[in-house]
């Protein structure tokens, strides 16, 4: 190899270390910060005091026809080594950038969402705010369970869609949760988990 091209390709190994401690440090810097201006964050989730966490719920307007105007908004999960949430199986991001969302019952997976909530125009709070329940999480389950690629199921708006996804996997992870499902080990368990947490959030969904 000659030193002119040893050199160029010094010089990329270089620019691609600078840019991956970049992204890494962008990523420790944002956990924990609340994103999109004041009156984006009033009105997604009203004024909410930032404390210590392990693990945020995120959320945008959805870009979908009339979701505007209905309020439907995305709902992801954000950790200090993840930011992930459901979208299509072909792998983007869903209902941003123009995209006005698949087909209803289309196949779904669980997808990368680094540096959405860095956003304008999304809101990220600690879970134990956007659900008083969500106090006890594993942040290490939350991970493991959030790989990407990890299907889904068909997206179905109201009962599986990333709301749902979300939900389920919180609860999931959540020790106080698992316990009452010991319990009671029937699905009006669920149902009633369902029901506390719609009660307790806001409306809108993907």
């Amino acid at each position: 190899m000659g030193d002119q091209e040893h050199r160029t390709k010094q010089e990329s190994q270089s620019r691609d270390s600078t840019r991956a401690t970049e992204s890494s440090q962008r990523r420790d810097d944002s956990f924990g910060q609340p994103y999109g201006n004041a009156a984006m964050q009033e009105a997604l989730l009203g004024s909410n005091p930032q404390t210590e966490s392990e693990i945020e719920i995120c959320k945008r307007v959805a870009e979908l026809p009339g979701a505007q105007e209905l309020g439907f908004t995305h709902w992801w999960i954000r950790t200090k080594e993840m930011e992930a949430g459901m979208g299509p199986a072909t792998g983007e991001v869903p209902a941003v950038d123009g995209d006005k969302g698949d087909l209803p019952y289309s196949s779904t997976t669980v997808n990368d969402h680094t540096g959405q909530g860095d956003l304008d125009v999304s809101v990220c709070v600690p879970a134990e705010e956007w659900n008083p329940e969500w106090s006890n999480v594993d942040v290490n389950c939350v991970e493991e369970s959030s790989e990407l690629g990890t299907p889904t199921g068909p997206w179905t708006p109201f009962w599986n869609d990333c709301h749902d996804w979300v939900e389920t996997t919180m609860n999931d992870c959540d020790p106080d949760v698992q316990e009452r499902r010991e319990a009671t080990p029937d699905r009006e368990t669920e149902s009633y988990e369902r029901q506390r947490f719609l009660e307790t959030t806001h409306p809108g969904r993907y």
